[in-house]
């Protein structure tokens, strides 16, 4: 019996430290309404939190990486997002561009935000002249207008 609870106090503690680790470097985000509510877990807040820990803690096995920095992540979301219904009319191509730092949005960014914005743009730039890419759109949207809450960019082309 002492052994079970021994082993059980441990597993615990592991996942109290794995927790940690996990959800250190991310800020904090209302996942709990204090209101009454129907759904009180915002799926884009849930989505915008596995995003945060995937990007920060296991880049690696994030697919179709077309350019990364150690700052940003650029994607080719090209063929997905046909799929989600999220296309642009008169461009075939899409890249998402995500910082490496948990930003949720626009009216989030803080001083420590702005080398990872700074390097984003930069990542930008680099991504248009090495595709050779003339007709393009790039932008972010607001909270509301996101599926995931979490700060990126889309380059259309």
């Amino acid at each position: 019996m002492i052994k079970a609870g021994f082993i059980g106090a441990l597993v615990f503690l592991i996942g109290i430290a794995t927790g940690g680790y996990f959800f250190s470097d991310t800020k904090q985000r209302p996942l709990l309404k204090a209101q009454p509510c129907t759904i009180c877990v915002d799926k884009s807040e849930l989505l915008g939190i596995i995003s945060s820990v995937g990007i920060q803690k296991t880049p690696m096995l994030i697919p179709n990486i077309v350019y990364e920095t150690d700052k940003t992540l650029v994607l080719d979301l090209s063929a997905q997002i046909e799929l989600v219904g999220l296309s642009v009319q008169g461009y075939e191509n899409r890249y998402i561009l995500i910082p490496k730092h948990d930003i949720p949005s626009v009216s989030d960014y803080t001083p420590e935000d702005i080398e990872f914005i700074v390097d984003l743009h930069q990542a930008a730039v680099t991504v248009i002249e090495q595709k050779e890419i003339q007709n393009y759109k790039f932008w972010t949207s607001g909270p509301a207008r996101q599926h995931v809450n979490y700060l990126h960019y889309h380059l259309a082309f």
